[in-house]
């Protein structure tokens, strides 16, 4: 906008001058205090580490909200680790009462699901409801970037690989036929392994998912702590 505009437009009077300056003095004055508040948000907050900011770069994920592995966080996450290991030591074939009891219901509406796909898809739809949600979660939160939440969701996806591998060595020992929650019906693993023709590996195969599933568990603790060390020692810099 030009402020000779208003004087264009009739006789410049000693009261349009006036108002004229004025608007010049406050536009002027809004600019400074934009300015000075400017300056002040630079001044209060210092650039991060260069460190820091190639890690946010690479990982997008550390910062100080939800997704930052504070020490709390951590401790929690270390004792909710222990005591699920503790279960799965102590009980039986490594099944753990309410978290195994809730697999075995995704378990099952896994066969409903996934059995308009197929005959095949229906055998092995059990098992993938049982690692589906986890896996979900898992990305879930990681586009949440909430790396412990993400932890959490890996738990408890490989301690299912403990409540597969025991439904896994009783194929040949318990036969084709099996009492679920649902009554009675076909061992899901019998039937795949005759399929595959690897019946007689069933324990071998069952020793090997558990295998699969102490890894997992280990490598989430190790994520986990990686970035909890991570964090406390960038954010240490500031």
């Amino acid at each position: 906008m030009r402020w000779d505009c208003l004087s264009n437009v009739g006789v410049l009077t000693p009261y349009r001058a006036r108002v004229i300056l004025k608007l010049r003095r406050g536009v002027e004055q809004w600019k400074l205090v934009g300015l000075i508040t400017q300056r002040s948000l630079v001044r209060i907050q210092p650039p991060l580490p260069l460190s820091l900011s190639s890690g946010r770069r690479r990982w997008g994920c550390l910062s100080m909200d939800d997704n930052f592995v504070s020490t709390p966080k951590f401790i929690a996450f270390v004792i909710g680790f222990s005591i699920l290991v503790t279960l799965l030591i102590v009980n039986d074939y490594g099944f753990i009462p309410i978290i195994d009891d809730a697999n075995v219901a995704l378990h099952e509406a896994g066969h409903f699901i996934f059995e308009p796909f197929g005959e095949t898809m229906g055998l092995w739809g059990g098992t993938l409801g049982q690692l589906l949600p986890p896996i979900i979660c898992a990305v879930f939160f990681w586009t949440q970037k909430s790396l412990v939440s993400v932890a959490v969701a890996l738990l408890w996806f490989f301690e299912n690989f403990f409540d597969i591998a025991a439904y896994i060595e009783t194929a040949s020992s318990e036969g084709p036929v099996v009492m679920g929650v649902m009554g009675v019906g076909i061992h899901d693993w019998w039937r795949i392994l005759i399929r595959l023709g690897a019946l007689q590996y069933d324990t071998t195969i069952a020793t090997i998912v558990r295998i699969v599933g102490w890894l997992g568990l280990s490598s989430t603790l190790l994520f986990v702590t990686y970035f909890w060390w991570r964090c406390h020692k960038l954010y240490a810099k500031r």
